[in-house]
């Protein structure tokens, strides 16, 4: 009696190295695929060296502004000596900076709202939130003093007069 070999599969320790082959292929994709989202999410995360970077670029350039208007999701500086009128606002996920309505430098990605409360026309409150839900507010101020000076002379006057 003759044993007739059949030469048509594969033997199980062939099976087990394609196994052992394809596992070692799978972790190594699943590494890379951890590694390539923790690297998105913090391209997509606003850090506070960005925002605090940001902060006083913005502080640098309003500075000398003679006064500030704010709109919903806009921050206006105007320069009535070099009759210029500095914007900052949310345009695509950018935080834009303009000068008279042209150009448009990017000063953030990933920004999903520019808050911007006024106090006065000299002072503001700015909150910038990106898209992984940071948030980050500061404050900005013109250099302009917003004191009225006659009132302080009508006092001293007044004291003076009481002294007499």
């Amino acid at each position: 009696m003759k044993f007739v070999f059949n030469q048509k599969g594969f033997l199980l320790l062939e099976h087990l190295i394609a196994i052992a082959i394809m596992g070692i292929i799978s972790i190594g994709f699943l590494t890379i695929m951890q590694v390539i989202s923790s690297y998105v999410v913090r391209q997509n995360a606003l850090t506070m060296h960005e925002a605090n970077t940001v902060a006083i670029r913005i502080q640098n350039e309003i500075r000398f502004a003679d006064f500030l208007t704010a709109s919903p999701g806009q921050l206006d500086a105007h320069f009535q000596d070099a009759n210029e009128i500095v914007s900052f606002f949310v345009l695509n996920d950018r935080l834009v900076r303009r000068v008279n309505g042209r150009g448009g430098e990017i000063l953030i990605y990933n920004l999903v709202s520019f808050d911007v409360v006024a106090f006065d026309s000299y002072a503001v409150r700015v909150g910038l939130r990106c898209s992984a839900n940071h948030e980050f507010s500061f404050y900005l101020r013109t250099l302009q003093l917003n004191i009225d000076f006659t009132h302080f002379i009508e006092e001293e006057i007044a004291d003076e007069n009481i002294e007499e």
